[in-house]
């Protein structure tokens, strides 16, 4: 069995053709949701980024893993894990799955991919194109400047 699972940045469940729009075409999303698992009734424990992702791969609400903001936001407590944390992907590494991360990374401060169970290439701060040499130099040979 293979377990693919797709987080969306800031996406509504009713941006879906799978959770009924019919306006926005999603034929692929809808396809997988066909042959695979819809949650009907699934909520985030936060409104915030980093602290959602790290309580789908961690499973605890953010008071318990500690990530309880972005690393953007200016505050410097709790960014990062608080403790030993388990994942998914060394749950699943336990039964023989290897996780792949693939995109935005976005949990904790410092903490890699790799640190929690997860394979693949990993671009620090990936998702700040402000920070990224290959969209600034995209941006300039646009004729753009971002500020």
């Amino acid at each position: 069995m293979n377990v693919l699972l797709i987080q969306a940045d800031q996406e509504r469940r009713d941006a879906l053709g799978a959770y009924g729009n019919p306006i926005v075409q999603t034929p692929h999303l809808d396809a997988l949701a066909r042959d695979g698992v819809v949650f009907e009734q699934a909520f985030t424990p936060v409104p915030i980024c980093a602290a959602a992702r790290a309580s789908l791969i961690t499973g605890v609400r953010p008071v318990h893993h500690g990530i309880l903001r972005n690393v953007e936001s200016g505050g410097v407590g709790g960014r990062d894990f608080t403790g030993e944390q388990i994942t998914l992907a060394e749950l699943l590494r336990g039964q023989g799955y290897c996780s792949t991360l693939c995109g935005k990374w976005h949990v904790g401060t410092d903490l890699p991919p790799a640190a929690c169970g997860f394979e693949g290439v990993f671009y620090p701060r990936y998702g700040y194109p402000a920070e990224h040499p290959h969209y600034l130099g995209y941006l300039e040979k646009l004729g753009c400047r971002l500020r």
